[in-house]
């Protein structure tokens, strides 16, 4: 993705959207431009923070803000596959999949520091470490120069400026009632029910994570919806990407003891407490994901029209 440009930038104005009273079809085609609109801008300014020199390259806000967009674009090209905001998708999808492994990098870092190992080998773990992050802040870097937006910019002043009619409306509300099935659906699907599907955790994450970034951008135009919803999805997410960070750091140690760089009695010592608190994660997953999909309803949806 590049560094944005149209009027969809971060620094140059908003999508205006016209105040004045609307038929339910014309608010959210609205609702649509000012969320693809805000989630750009967010993504821009993030994007900017993190292409500063000496500012550290924490790539969490960045990966949040991406994911946040790219849920957006890839809502927009699902409804309409001429959108063409395609090559949008597929260009933040790749730079989202190199943040992925910069923010494991960067958390890895943070729990070096905790590990119960000699002050040396903590030091060569984390020189170790500090030259990863460094090569995937660049990668991260080299990604972001796509495109310029202006296909993002032209769908947001089509969405804003929509004007009322009944049918096509009518389609756009079941499209998106549609979606946000299909992405509760794909969330119970992938979810693991056991400890012996953990291998699927991190796909049911990303569908996690799109089935509450839907909820969140529909509920202005559903009254009914759970207005807690959205922090029990988040609390979900949060513990599968605590279980995602454990398990990915406990391999980690393991090639490293495979390369030499720790030996086996010190990653015993470092490894015991990851696999407890993994374990501890684990079990409290499972309850609150039950409880999450414990229901056989929508979790939420719009009016049909």
């Amino acid at each position: 993705m590049p560094p944005p440009g149209g009027t969809c930038r971060g620094r140059q104005r908003r999508i205006r959207i016209p105040t004045e009273r609307h038929s339910p079809g014309d608010r959210l085609s609205r609702l649509l431009a000012r969320q693809l609109d805000e989630s750009w801008q967010s993504y821009a300014r993030k994007l900017r923070q993190f292409r500063k020199p000496g500012a550290g390259r924490p790539v969490h806000k960045l990966r949040v803000s991406a994911r946040k967009l790219l849920t957006s674009l890839e809502l927009m090209t699902d409804l309409d596959p001429d959108s063409g905001l395609e090559p949008e998708r597929e260009a933040l999808a790749g730079q989202f999949k190199a943040m992925g492994a910069l923010r494991d990098t960067q958390v890895q870092l943070e729990e070096v520091e905790a590990m119960a190992l000699p002050k040396a080998r903590r030091k060569a773990l984390r020189r170790a470490l500090r030259k990863r992050e460094r090569r995937l802040g660049t990668a991260v870097l080299d990604t972001a120069g796509a495109s310029q937006g202006e296909e993002i910019r032209r769908v947001c002043n089509a969405l804003a400026s929509a004007r009322s009619d009944p049918g096509p409306n009518r389609r756009l509300r079941s499209s998106i009632n549609r979606e946000l099935k299909e992405a509760l659906l794909r969330a119970k699907r992938l979810r693991p029910r056991s400890p012996s599907g953990l291998g699927r955790l991190h796909r049911a994450r990303i569908a996690l994570k799109r089935l509450r970034y839907l909820t969140e951008l529909v509920r202005p135009v559903a009254p009914d919806a759970d207005k807690a919803l959205s922090k029990r999805l988040a609390c979900c997410q949060t513990l599968m990407g605590d279980i995602h960070d454990a398990e990915v750091l406990m391999a980690r140690l393991e090639k490293w003891e495979a390369k030499g760089r720790i030996a086996g009695a010190e990653l015993r010592r470092a490894r015991a407490p990851l696999a407890r608190r993994h374990r501890a994660l684990v079990r409290k997953y499972f309850r609150t994901a039950h409880a999450l999909f414990a229901g056989n309803g929508p979790l939420v949806q719009i009016d049909a029209g």
